[in-house]
């Protein structure tokens, strides 16, 4: 399972939104899912070369969640 989160832009990268789809990080944060999706291919692809992010996706195993 992916999560998608907004985080700050320093060293720390704490998150300030996270939802378990681009969609819902739109309806968090009023920005197109489109901005999101594309920001998050460019970083991968290393067309947008940052230090700190805006825009992370993390894997996060289903047993984790189970408990």
């Amino acid at each position: 399972m992916k999560v998608y989160m907004k985080i700050t832009q320093d060293k720390y990268g704490l998150p300030l939104a996270v939802s378990e789809s681009c969609r819902g990080l739109e309806r968090l944060l009023g920005r197109k899912e489109k901005t999101i999706t594309s920001y998050l291919y460019h970083v991968k692809c290393g067309t947008i070369k940052t230090r700190y992010p805006r825009y992370i996706s993390v894997e996060i195993e289903d047993e984790t969640l189970e408990g």
